[in-house]
């Protein structure tokens, strides 16, 4: 009641800007006159109104007048008491306010008080239609009528965003106050030797889930399965032992629940992890601490570490080898984590971003699959290992400044990263026969990251092939030696031993015990923090509701992604100036280019019906999905070790350029000379429009392939803004796809150029009938712009939102050394530093980067002599 009866001291209330209502009339005036209008609607007009009207004077004066007023006093207070007493609070528990209906029966309606603090510009109070609101009902009774307008409302979506939020932080909490087991940086380090020596002298039954070895002797001897399902991979023992359909595999149905148990079983020591888990709310001080454990956070902060640096890496989510041992793990479990339908999200491995309405997608928001784990976007992409062209790198130094960047300076750095082991030739196809240069990679090389060639090549790449060759698509050696115009099957990011996959994770893993690399998980970084001299001191987190401070006594290292960099650099105070102020975040450092000039390689895929048994044929016969994974899980063999395995790339042939305007010709001769325009990848099925790619499959009986077309040199550019000052809330992303005219032109001549590839010999060999998807046939321009814009996909490969350049370029938000203009230890290093997205599939780039960046800095400590020890 203190804020109804006392005065507050002026000092400590908030300010706000009501220039608008000090600039109208009747606000002013009733300003002005309060007291004598209050008296007079509180208490005569009452009066005068029951007194004139039926002659019961003291009735209007006590009734209509005091009582009423009294009521009215008391259901303010319970707006101010119960309503932050009584309820629950589903969309933010850091405010008292609360939600119940009791409440809002005693105020008015004003009871569901938790959903006004945290939307408070919205009409409701209640966001259902019977949920008891009488202003709500009123005000909206009125805008049906036409006499009010402009209502403000937040959309449904992100009501339920912030719903979903708050449940997490709740799980969240109520996970803390579990009893988990040890914890792994508490376990000792067992070897390879020792287990094996444990499991054999010691009659022990002991099984390596993500890395923790378990005791399941006696687990083994009372599961159905026995000793014959822990001779499968841990991720997969119990979907082979309980037979179940790969659709409740997939949703975890039935093998959630058994890994659960197997690591409820006595934890016993720790395994390949070799960190140590940070202390949850201790302030603990750093040399270097990455914010995001994606495929550049855990690169340059192992390299660190190595170097003998403190290091912490900070990551929003957990491990996908525990939260999607499945579909991240497998490579054909790829297939399972992509999709644009926006409530087709793969939480808590992927952030759920989704884009806003595309007018170059036909108005739908698509979902936009980015990771949220540790391994990040390396942990659920499609683990194509391919870099980019001479020219593109050479370009890249040339806007930057810097010849460091030219493609023989940073191929050293490319190399540095991987293990490459050559195709086995005895478990592909004969007619898969792949070229490659053993001088791309370093022979001894003990890179962390896996390269390899998949066992298995679907039969419709084979045709695919086949068909690019036969319509002018020249056969290239390999894609990673700075030329890439061609066709021929690709490397992939694929452990060969176990064929399983190999993400940025490695780096952490191969680390020794005795490095100093702390590992934050399910940690949110809130905000870097600076101090007086514009220098990065920490970061603001937050672990399971918990918020605490993380110090760098060195530098902080952003690599959050395309998204959430420039987000958490704007909610810090670096970015465009009227965004900051819009959100009253204070300016740090005016950066326009901060969340813009977002390049993206979209995509869209026509599919025909084939005499080829594709992955459309796990529609209706679960059986044999099942028997290849029983294949893959014995022998390491069959089609779910593939994920992606040939590409195709060209500038448009000349037949297909006389189409093309001077002003689009003019645009693509930008490019360098090695910079392909588009590119072509095989589907093992159909795609449509890529809401879901495994239950959208046809269960008519046919088999279906389709072939990928993909922009390779867009001129659309795209945002990434905020819509709040917490990075609770996910950043607003429009890649603005397709928004100029020479990327709509050459869209047009891609589909048409993939219709000849598809008539050719090869491919009508294995075609039945015509076109299947769209199924029109697509004659005009105009038919054919309105097929892609509903089907058109990204390839994930959003970049460019913190761009690297120099210091005169208004748009540039790092400088070559990836340092942040304007403020001092604060670098980002990922894809959304590129100053350009080189032709083709980033994830390379984004190590090499992360390699180059980490040299750099070690490099500089050495010449001054810096202890690292």
């Amino acid at each position: 009641m203190g804020w109804l009866i006392m005065k507050q001291n002026p000092k400590r209330i908030g300010r706000v800007d009501i220039s608008d209502l000090n600039e109208d009339p009747i606000v002013v005036w009733q300003h002005q006159n309060y007291l004598p209008i209050v008296i007079f609607m509180a208490l005569l007009f009452p009066t005068l109104l029951s007194g004139l009207s039926w002659g019961d004077w003291a009735g209007g004066f006590i009734y209509t007048g005091i009582l009423r007023m009294a009521f009215v006093h008391q259901a303010t207070f319970c707006v101010n008491s119960m309503a932050h007493w009584l309820g629950d609070q589903p969309f933010d528990a850091s405010k008292s306010s609360r939600d119940h209906f009791l409440t809002a029966l005693l105020a008015l309606g004003e009871g569901y008080h938790n959903f006004h603090h945290e939307f408070p510009s919205d009409y409701r109070n209640a966001t259902k239609w019977y949920q008891y609101d009488p202003t709500k009902w009123v005000i909206r009774m009125w805008e049906y009528l036409g006499l009010a307008y402009d209502v403000r409302r937040f959309h449904p979506e992100e009501v339920q965003k912030r719903r979903l939020q708050q449940k997490h932080t709740m799980l969240a909490e109520e996970a803390s106050k579990l009893d988990w087991g040890i914890p792994p940086s508490r376990l000792p380090v067992l070897e390879w030797e020792e287990y094996v020596e444990q499991a054999e002298k010691g009659g022990r039954c002991l099984i390596a889930i993500a890395g923790i070895v378990h005791d399941v002797t006696d687990f083994s001897k009372s599961h159905p399965g026995g000793l014959l399902m822990l001779s499968c991979q841990a991720s997969l023992c119990t979907f082979l032992a309980l037979s179940v359909p790969l659709s409740w595999v997939a949703s975890y149905g039935l093998l959630q629940p058994a890994l659960n148990l197997l690591k409820s079983t006595v934890p016993t020591l720790k395994g390949k992890l070799g960190t140590l888990i940070g202390a949850v709310g201790v302030e603990s001080t750093y040399d270097y601490v990455i914010v995001g454990g994606g495929t550049a956070g855990n690169t340059i902060g192992s390299r660190l570490a190595e170097a003998g640096l403190s290091v912490a890496i900070i990551e929003a989510g957990s491990f996908y080898e525990i939260e999607s041992p499945l579909k991240s793990t497998i490579p054909a479990g790829y297939n399972l984590l992509v999709g644009s339908d926006p409530e087709n999200l793969n939480v808590p491995v992927d952030w759920g971003i989704v884009t806003v309405p595309q007018a170059g997608a036909n108005g739908r928001k698509l979902h936009y699959t980015q990771g949220k784990c540790f391994g990040g976007s390396s942990a659920l992409n499609a683990m194509i290992y391919q870099r980019g062209t001479t020219g593109s790198y050479d370009q890249w130094a040339t806007l930057v400044e810097d010849d460091s960047y030219k493609w023989d300076n940073i191929l050293p750095f490319f190399k540095k990263s991987v293990q490459f082991t050559p195709p086995d030739t005895s478990k592909r196809f004969q007619n898969a026969t792949t070229l490659f240069r053993p001088d791309a990679f370093e022979k001894d090389s003990t890179g962390p990251v896996q390269v390899s060639y998949t066992n298995y090549v679907t039969p419709f790449a084979t045709w695919m092939k086949a068909g690019m060759e036969a319509t002018g698509i020249p056969v290239t050696e390999d894609f990673n030696s700075g030329y890439i115009l061609g066709t021929q099957y690709n490397p992939s990011t694929i452990n060969p031993i176990d064929e399983t996959r190999s993400s940025s994770d490695m780096f952490i893993s191969n680390l020794p015990i005795t490095s100093k690399l702390y590992i934050y998980p399910d940690t949110l970084v809130k905000k870097i923090v600076f101090n007086e001299n514009k220098q990065a001191a920490g970061v603001d987190v937050e672990t399971a509701g918990q918020a605490y401070h993380i110090r760098a006594a060195r530098e902080v290292i952003v690599c959050a992604g395309a998204f959430h960099s420039p987000q958490i650099l704007m909610v810090s105070g670096i970015g465009p100036e009227n965004t900051l102020n819009s959100l009253n975040i204070p300016i740090l450092s005016n950066l326009p280019g901060v969340g813009q000039n977002m390049w993206d390689h979209p995509f869209f895929a026509p599919s025909y019906r084939v005499n080829l048994e594709t992955e459309t044929r796990m529609a209706y016969d679960k059986l044999r999905y099942l028997e290849q994974g029983v294949e893959y899980t014995l022998e390491h063999e069959g089609s779910w070790t593939n994920t992606q395995e040939l590409l195709g790339w060209e500038k448009l042939p000349p037949s297909h350029r006389l189409a093309l305007s001077q002003s689009t010709l003019d645009d693509l001769s930008r490019f360098p000379d090695d910079w392909p325009e588009v590119e072509y990848l095989p589907a093992n099925g159909f795609v449509g429009n890529f809401s879901d790619l495994m239950a959208q499959q046809p269960a008519d009986g046919h088999q279906y392939a389709s072939m990928l077309g993909v922009l390779i040199a867009p001129t659309s550019r795209g945002n990434v803004t905020i819509r709040s000052s917490s990075t609770s809330d996910l950043p607003i992303v429009s890649p603005n796809w397709l928004t100029t005219k020479t990327d709509v032109e050459v869209a047009v001549a891609l589909y048409r150029r993939m219709r000849e590839i598809w008539q050719s010999e090869p491919l009508q060999s294995i075609a039945v009938g015509s076109l299947s998807y769209p199924l029109h046939q697509d004659k005009t321009d105009e038919e054919i712009i309105q097929y892609i814009k509903e089907s058109l996909m990204p390839l994930w490969h959003a970049a460019c939102t913190c761009k690297m350049g120099v210091r005169s370029d208004s748009m540039a938000v790092v400088d070559s050394h990836a340092r942040v203009f304007g403020v001092d230890r604060l670098r980002v290093v990922d894809a959304s530093a590129f100053p350009l997205l080189p032709p083709g599939h980033p994830q390379s780039t984004v190590y090499m980067l992360a390699e180059k960046i980490a040299h750099d800095i070690i490099g500089h400590l050495e010449e001054k002599e810096v202890n690292f020890s």
